[in-house]
């Protein structure tokens, strides 16, 4: 599950941890929230290896990044999808089983701009609308405290998509 995403996380960081079979670990802990045969939308991907490791790791219905850099975008690998786009206006329909970002929230939370609480909106609705109806996933990896972020992320206006259940992901051991 989700508390073990430290695990991962640091697993090939630092020379001095021990190291684990980082495929063993990564199937093991996101297969219970993504299963192998979702098709996975990764948004605000950026140059992150998180998609070439799902797929390594055996998820290979199909992994898309979102990103609206196109220097992002330009890093491709065979067998993964890359658009150019902003994950505040999406035009994806239905069509993923689960939605990661591992950033994107954060970015547009931080950046503290007049709009900030309609892009996280935004965001929040067009990751809804991407996904499919009553079994998507939205995951959201966020740093920011889940007091401040999570009335941005659940408004009235996606409550007929998604029955939202935050989790905090706590250090379990030194890995």
């Amino acid at each position: 599950s989700l508390e073990h995403l430290f695990e991962y996380s640091y697993s090939d960081v630092s020379p001095h941890r021990k190291i684990v079979d980082e495929k063993a670990v990564f199937r093991r802990f996101w297969s219970d929230d993504i299963p192998f045969h979702s098709r996975v939308l990764i948004m605000g991907s950026g140059t992150s290896l998180l998609g070439h490791k799902m797929k390594a790791a055996g998820w290979n219905a199909g992994i898309t990044h979102l990103d609206f850099s196109e220097h992002a975008i330009s890093v491709k690998e065979e067998g993964l999808d890359w658009v150019l786009g902003d994950a505040r206006h999406m035009t994806f329909e239905s069509c993923f089983d689960a939605v990661v970002d591992k950033g994107t929230v954060d970015a547009n939370y931080l950046s503290s701009v007049p709009q900030l609480e309609r892009d996280l909106a935004n965001i929040s609705l067009s990751a809804a609308a991407a996904l499919v109806p009553k079994t998507g996933k939205f995951i959201c990896f966020s740093l920011s405290q889940p007091k401040y972020i999570w009335p941005l992320l659940v408004s009235p206006s996606t409550a007929d998509f998604w029955d939202p259940e935050p989790s905090q992901v706590r250090k379990i051991r030194d890995v």
